[in-house]
């Protein structure tokens, strides 16, 4: 839907100048962030070819990517981010339903904090496995519906508070979120292996990230709390208590050069 893509292409063009700095936030929204990009790092490797940032924002992984000597390429929907990316590395505008780029063309595709705010979100990833070569790799992040802490949010706190949510955004001089940030995709894990498996790929590792147990706004309210209890959990990503995580992590590789230009 044209209305979702300008809704969050404006969100993130408000939010662009500042949104580096996130990772840096002491709270457990830094939190979520850093440990997202501290588990993508861990599950990268070493696959062959160009790198893909997919929803690539400010540019930080292109940075660290140039900093190893990869060859990588952003790509956000956001003008505002891609001006940002250009100067940590190459980047271009485009949507991830419709990538401007050829078949085959990368050994390693990114995609974090990315596919959940596609309309289409099953086209965003059979664009992202075509761009991918046999024998390549692809690393993904969603956010995760069985996660307590979404359910409670998304179910029953957002809801209870949303006609106060303009008026909070308002006194702390922020931009209010447009409702698709704030109700995006959720996924379950067999969900999307079959996904994956259904585009030729094959599945070999998922890690839950940013396990919580506070529930908002106790999070916020006990910060350090929350972030330390968040940290010693971390190393449960990979054990069933890591359903506690608000968001899983897929490393796949592509097995099949099927050409899957016309999925959906």
């Amino acid at each position: 839907m044209r209305w979702r893509a300008r809704a969050v292409q404006r969100y993130f063009d408000a939010v662009a100048a500042t949104y580096a700095a996130r990772y840096a936030q002491p709270g457990p929204a830094g939190y979520a962030l850093a440990s997202r990009w501290q588990r993508i790092w861990e599950l990268i490797g070493e696959p062959p070819g160009p790198a893909l940032d997919a929803g690539c924002g400010p540019g930080l992984l292109l940075a660290a990517l140039a900093e190893q000597g990869r060859m990588a390429i952003g790509v956000d929907l956001s003008p505002a981010m891609v001006q940002l990316a250009a100067v940590r590395g190459p980047a271009v505008v485009g949507a991830l339903e419709a990538l401007p780029f050829a078949s085959g063309q990368f050994g390693l595709v990114v995609a974090a904090g990315a596919i959940e705010y596609v309309a289409d979100d099953q086209r965003a990833l059979a664009e992202l496995v075509r761009v991918l070569r046999p024998g390549g790799v692809l690393i993904a992040s969603f956010p995760n519906r069985r996660s307590p802490y979404r359910v409670w949010k998304n179910g029953v706190f957002y809801p209870l508070v949303g006609m106060l949510r303009p008026l909070v955004y308002r006194l702390r001089s922020l931009p209010p979120p447009p409702t698709v940030t704030a109700y995006h995709h959720h996924y379950r894990v067999d969900e999307v292996q079959a996904r994956l498996t259904a585009l030729g790929c094959r599945v070999e590792e998922v890690v839950f990230v940013n396990l919580q147990l506070l529930p908002t706004p106790l999070d916020e309210w006990l910060a350090p709390l929350a972030v330390a209890l968040a940290r010693w959990l971390e190393r449960f990503g990979r054990a069933p208590l890591g359903r506690l995580g608000t968001a899983f992590l897929v490393r796949a590789a592509r097995t099949e050069s099927k050409d899957i230009s016309q999925a959906s």
